[in-house]
Parts: structure tokens; sequence; C-alpha cells
């Protein structure tokens, strides 16, 4: 039985096993999917023997560069489509909370009602704040605040998920032109 060394891959670092008699073969990396020489059978020599046979990628059973990719943005996009979840949660709290609590319900299109309620939701400017008052307008920037943090975050995530879509287009497009 052949001994099977670890093998580093110069391209993205992957370490897999090869037999000592593929010395400089050509060969696809299981990580990053490409070509690469493997070294002469005297520098093979010089890596590591691999001691545990559970660590040999069973074929067809490689984790690639892709499948990481693929893994990641699902994750992102669970995460962003929680957060997504949450914000129209508490948008929804912060519409109920607004119109039904407060009772701004425009019954009437006119300039008088139109100026009481342009009173209404300006409290504190041209009179001072009641202590309800107060309460009903933290609670009103404390659902706001939230709502911005589970937005911000579902956006980040989603860059992230177009960030790891476009890099393999970005990586070919800077090899195409390396190679031109």
């Amino acid at each position: 039985m052949q001994e099977s060394r670890l093998f580093t891959c110069p391209e993205c670092g992957h370490v897999f096993p090869v037999k000592e008699s593929s010395a400089g073969e050509t060969l696809s990396c299981p990580g990053c999917q490409k070509t690469i020489t493997l070294p002469t059978l005297g520098t093979l020599r010089d890596l590591p023997i691999q001691q545990d046979l559970s660590v040999a990628p069973v074929k067809g059973q490689t984790v690639t560069a892709l499948d990481r990719r693929v893994g990641v943005m699902i994750l992102l996009g669970a995460i962003a489509f929680v957060f997504i979840i949450l914000a129209a949660v508490w948008g929804y709290r912060y519409y109920y909370y607004y119109t039904n609590i407060n009772a701004i319900q425009y019954k009437e299109w006119d300039v008088i009602y139109t100026w009481e309620n342009w009173q209404f939701l300006r409290p504190g400017v041209d009179t001072p704040l009641t202590e309800k008052e107060q309460i009903n307008f933290y609670y009103l920037r404390m659902l706001w605040k939230w709502l911005v943090i589970y937005l911000s975050i579902a956006g980040a995530c989603t860059l992230g998920i177009v960030a790891l879509w476009i890099a393999p287009i970005r990586n070919e497009n800077e090899s195409l032109k390396t190679k031109q």
C-alpha cells in the first residue's frame, strides 16, 4: 500500500492527500478547481505523511470553494430574512402605535384639521411635553432605532451575498486581463 502525502495547493492553500505514484502529474485542485502540477518524487517525499485515513476525502465529497461560498451565501440569506421579518414586525408595531394609540386619523382634509394634526405632531416645540407624551415619543424613538438596526443588518447581509455572487465573475475578469 502506497503512502499518501499531504500536498498544499499553491493557488488556494487547500491541503489534500496525493499518492507518491502521482508525482509530476497535472491535476485539478479539489479546493479551487485550478490545474496544478505536482512536484517531483523527491520533493513529494519531503511532504508530511497522511496519518489518519478518515481525513482522506471521498471521491465526490470534497468541499470546494464554490460549495463554501454558496454555504456562506445561504447563511447570509437566512440572517437577512430573519432581520427583514423582524423589521416588518417592528415596522408594523411602529405604524400601529403611531396611528392607533396616538389617534392620528385623517378624517377630513381641511385647513383647521391639518393644523391641529401638525400641532399634535410637534409637541414640545410650541408646548411642553406631558409625561404621557414623553413616554410615547420615547417608545416611538426606540421602535424607530430598532427598525433601522434590523434593516441595516439585513442590508449588510444582502451586500455580502451580492459580493460573494460577483466575486467569481470579478476573479474571472481579472484572470482574463492577466492572460492578455
